[in-house]
Protein backbone atom coordinates (compact mmCIF):
# COMPACT_ATOMS: atom_id res chain seq x y z
CA UNK A 1 0.00 0.00 0.00
CA UNK A 2 1.31 3.02 -1.49
CA UNK A 3 1.24 6.19 1.19
CA UNK A 4 2.14 9.75 1.24
CA UNK A 5 5.93 9.49 2.11
CA UNK A 6 6.15 6.22 0.28
CA UNK A 7 5.42 8.45 -2.85
CA UNK A 8 7.31 10.99 -2.07
CA UNK A 9 10.53 8.87 -1.69
CA UNK A 10 9.94 7.11 -4.54
CA UNK A 11 9.53 10.65 -6.75
CA UNK A 12 13.18 11.66 -5.10
CA UNK A 13 14.91 8.26 -5.88
CA UNK A 14 13.53 7.94 -9.86
CA UNK A 15 13.34 11.46 -10.49
CA UNK A 16 16.17 13.35 -8.26
CA UNK A 17 14.95 16.33 -9.85
CA UNK A 18 15.11 20.65 -9.05
CA UNK A 19 12.65 22.08 -7.21
CA UNK A 20 11.52 23.96 -11.00
CA UNK A 21 11.76 20.40 -12.73
CA UNK A 22 8.86 18.89 -10.41
CA UNK A 23 6.96 22.21 -10.57
CA UNK A 24 7.28 21.79 -14.37
CA UNK A 25 5.90 17.85 -14.36
CA UNK A 26 3.05 18.92 -12.37
CA UNK A 27 2.27 21.47 -14.46
CA UNK A 28 2.71 19.14 -17.21
CA UNK A 29 -0.02 16.19 -15.68
CA UNK A 30 -2.40 19.06 -15.08
CA UNK A 31 -2.43 19.90 -18.55
CA UNK A 32 -3.02 16.09 -19.57
CA UNK A 33 -5.92 16.22 -16.49
CA UNK A 34 -7.57 18.97 -18.21
CA UNK A 35 -7.46 17.32 -21.76
CA UNK A 36 -8.70 13.76 -20.91
CA UNK A 37 -10.47 14.15 -17.41
CA UNK A 38 -10.10 10.80 -16.52
CA UNK A 39 -9.35 9.56 -13.36
CA UNK A 40 -5.66 7.95 -14.04
CA UNK A 41 -4.57 11.31 -15.35
CA UNK A 42 -5.90 12.41 -11.85
CA UNK A 43 -3.85 10.39 -10.46
CA UNK A 44 -0.88 11.11 -12.09
CA UNK A 45 -1.52 15.10 -10.79
CA UNK A 46 -1.42 13.70 -7.06
CA UNK A 47 1.19 11.57 -7.90
CA UNK A 48 3.27 14.97 -9.09
CA UNK A 49 2.27 17.13 -6.28
CA UNK A 50 3.45 14.73 -3.80
CA UNK A 51 6.73 14.70 -5.46
CA UNK A 52 6.70 18.40 -5.06
CA UNK A 53 5.76 18.29 -1.48
CA UNK A 54 9.06 17.06 -0.75
CA UNK A 55 10.41 20.61 -1.31
CA UNK A 56 8.32 22.45 1.20
CA UNK A 57 6.06 25.01 0.86
CA UNK A 58 2.64 25.62 0.05
CA UNK A 59 1.96 22.13 -1.75
CA UNK A 60 -1.11 21.59 0.36
CA UNK A 61 -3.33 24.02 -1.17
CA UNK A 62 -2.90 22.65 -4.92
CA UNK A 63 -3.50 18.90 -3.38
CA UNK A 64 -6.57 19.82 -1.72
CA UNK A 65 -7.77 22.00 -5.13
CA UNK A 66 -6.98 19.25 -7.24
CA UNK A 67 -8.76 16.51 -4.98
CA UNK A 68 -11.60 18.90 -5.44
CA UNK A 69 -11.98 18.92 -9.03
CA UNK A 70 -11.53 15.36 -8.78
CA UNK A 71 -14.22 14.64 -6.38
CA UNK A 72 -16.43 16.34 -8.93
CA UNK A 73 -16.71 13.41 -11.24
CA UNK A 74 -15.07 10.61 -8.78
CA UNK A 75 -15.40 9.07 -5.28
CA UNK A 76 -12.51 9.44 -3.19
CA UNK A 77 -11.94 5.50 -3.28
CA UNK A 78 -11.87 5.26 -6.64
CA UNK A 79 -9.25 8.25 -6.85
CA UNK A 80 -6.96 6.81 -3.75
CA UNK A 81 -7.52 3.04 -5.89
CA UNK A 82 -6.20 4.79 -8.76
CA UNK A 83 -3.29 6.08 -7.54
CA UNK A 84 -2.18 3.22 -5.90
CA UNK A 85 -2.70 1.27 -9.35
CA UNK A 86 -1.06 4.03 -11.02
CA UNK A 87 1.99 4.00 -8.81
CA UNK A 88 2.02 0.08 -9.22
CA UNK A 89 2.59 1.02 -12.90
CA UNK A 90 5.09 3.93 -12.33
CA UNK A 91 7.72 1.33 -9.95
CA UNK A 92 7.33 -1.81 -13.18
CA UNK A 93 8.72 0.93 -15.43
CA UNK A 94 11.74 2.46 -16.43
CA UNK A 95 12.52 6.04 -16.10
CA UNK A 96 14.46 8.53 -18.41
CA UNK A 97 14.68 12.59 -16.86
CA UNK A 98 10.58 13.12 -15.99
CA UNK A 99 9.55 10.59 -18.31
CA UNK A 100 9.07 6.58 -18.77
CA UNK A 101 10.72 4.90 -22.14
Amino acid sequence: METLLSIAHWNKLTFGSSLKEQRDKVKEEFEEFTEAYSIEELADVIIAIIGLARFGGKWKLLFYSVLSLGKERFTPESIYNAVQLKMEINRARKWEGQHHI
